[in-house]
């Protein structure tokens, strides 16, 4: 190949000229008919005939670099889904008590690259004093037998805060039934429990509030009513909340439907422009 041909000549020199073998070398060539192959490539000096001559040795190796080249994509394209989605992996020996984590799992736990050891108690001691016990629960049930198993706990951060993860394992164990490994993923999912609890809230306002509350589908059915609701309907002498609503509710919830997305549409205008009204 144009790139390797000086490189190679040099190489191909010094063993005539050093009278010493060249080591083990990955270059590229071209075949005859133009395709460019990957080989490794050794050289040592022989004599021939009485004279002195270099022997080469050529193993083709381009379907090596191929599975070598897609499995380094296959291991990038893991490694930025899993920080994308704040997943990491693990791996647990128990004969050698290791732990494997993958790349990241430090940054679940608000610690710096490599400040994890090859033990599961670095992962026990960021866990919340309050979950603690139902973690090692769960870890301890998964190595007295072959199961799988997921466990919700929070985490604190060095910094105080709290975060929530959710951890899901699977155990391994060999013919006799006695486990040797534990293996999984853990998930950083705070942002969907804060959202668990706004909805929690929202469900809350709505079936305690002393007013009136009713929620329609967006074709303008109702789905729920809470129970003020109903004592207005009996008051008026209805069964069913539904009984006192308007004939024309779905052209209502459609029209307040299409205010809200146009004035959402105009925030997102403004805002793109540097302001929001």
């Amino acid at each position: 190949h144009p790139s390797c041909r000086h490189r190679i000549l040099w190489d191909l020199n010094r063993v005539s000229g050093d009278n010493a073998a060249l080591p083990l070398i990955e270059e590229r060539m071209v075949r005859l008919d133009g395709t460019i192959l990957d080989v490794e490539l050794t050289a040592a000096p022989v004599t021939h005939q009485d004279r002195e001559a270099t022997q080469l040795f050529i193993r083709d190796v381009t379907e090596r670099k191929r599975a070598e080249e897609a499995r380094h994509e296959s291991e990038l394209q893991l490694h930025i889904a899993l920080n994308s989605a704040r997943l990491a992996t693990w791996s647990w020996d128990l004969p050698t008590d290791r732990v494997t984590w993958s790349e990241g799992i430090e940054a679940l736990f608000g610690f710096p690259p490599g400040s994890f050891n090859q033990s599961i108690s670095s992962y026990l001691n960021c866990v919340h004093p309050a979950d603690r016990d139902w973690v090692k629960q769960n870890l301890a049930e998964a190595r007295e037998s072959e199961c799988s198993f997921e466990v919700e706990h929070r985490v604190r951060w060095p910094d105080g805060g709290t975060r929530w993860i959710y951890l899901k394992g699977n155990s391994a164990a060999d013919d006799t039934g006695h486990v040797l490994r534990l293996s999984g993923v853990v998930m950083d999912i705070t942002e969907r429990k804060r959202t668990e609890v706004e909805i929690q809230k929202m469900a809350a306002f709505a079936r305690y509030n002393p007013n009136p509350v009713l929620e329609f589908s967006a074709q303008g059915k109702l789905t729920y009513f809470n129970d003020a609701a109903q004592e207005m309907a009996v008051t008026l002498g209805r069964k069913h909340p539904a009984e006192i609503l308007p004939p024309q509710v779905a052209q209502l919830v459609g029209e307040c439907l299409a205010t809200e997305e146009k004035d959402r549409k105009s925030t997102r205008l403004n805002s793109s422009h540097g302001y929001i009204s």
